[in-house]
């Protein structure tokens, strides 16, 4: 049988190693940092509407290269030209390079478009040129009024990243009904579409336009189609314009 006292003597030890363990201090153990949760990439309605913010701004900025073809077919005849531009545009001015290839001749020239009025570049002179009237916006966004007007189709690979893309559900070319004036009647669009590619801040960087009208040329059948690309750079950065 055990002593008693021996039994009090290991109590009394173990309740004093006990509250010994219990009074020194617990080695420091540090905190993990917690982390910052990752931001939601915008939804497609919120790409939408960062976009339309900035295009549809009236001193909107950027840098533009188009590259497109077109052809005219009149009965039996049919003629084709390639465009090309560059250009730094601000709302609805803008300066840079133009380029019309019709075929056996092309066109190139410096232009500037300010105030409504346009000029050509000569050996460093700006020279207005007569009876100048812009009919389409250089912006090529200025159809779209609202998000009702484009379609949000998910990501899709450009270049080797990750793009938003967007489709337009209206005609992005020219003002068809100016056409009766050039003397065109019955005009039907065939075809458009419009596929813009945007970034996670709906700046635009690309837009691939394909468009078919028909109708009446001064009576004959007739077609326009055109093959456009549009490509964007230094959206939203200052653009200084020469003065003529």
């Amino acid at each position: 049988m055990v002593p008693l006292a021996f039994v009090l003597l290991w109590a009394l030890v173990s309740a004093c190693a006990t509250t010994s363990a219990e009074l020194s201090p617990s080695p420091s153990i540090p905190t993990p940092p917690t982390a910052s949760p990752t931001p939601a990439p915008p939804t497609g309605d919120e790409i939408i509407d960062l976009f339309l913010a900035l295009v549809l701004d009236d001193q909107f900025t950027f840098h533009i290269v188009v590259s497109g073809t077109m052809s005219a077919v009149q009965g039996s005849t049919r003629e084709d030209l390639t465009l090309g531009m560059d250009m730094d545009v601000r709302g609805e001015d803008g300066v840079g390079d133009a380029i019309v290839d019709l075929g056996p001749s092309e066109v190139s020239l410096r232009l500037l478009v300010l105030d409504g009025l346009g000029y050509v570049e000569d050996n460093g002179t700006w020279t207005e040129i007569p009876g100048y009237e812009s009919t389409t916006p250089l912006n090529p966004f200025f159809r779209l009024a609202g998000p009702g007007d484009l379609s949000y189709e998910g990501y899709i690979r450009r270049g080797g990243a990750l793009t938003r893309h967007l489709r337009s559900l209206v005609w992005m070319g020219g003002d068809i009904s100016e056409l009766e004036a050039q003397g065109w009647t019955e005009v039907t669009i065939e075809e458009s579409q419009s596929d813009i590619f945007v970034d996670e801040t709906g700046a635009p960087i690309r837009m691939d336009f394909r468009g078919v009208f028909t109708g009446q040329y001064e009576g004959v059948p007739a077609s326009f189609d055109f093959d456009v690309v549009y490509e964007f750079s230094n959206v939203a950065e200052p653009v200084v314009l020469p003065e003529p």
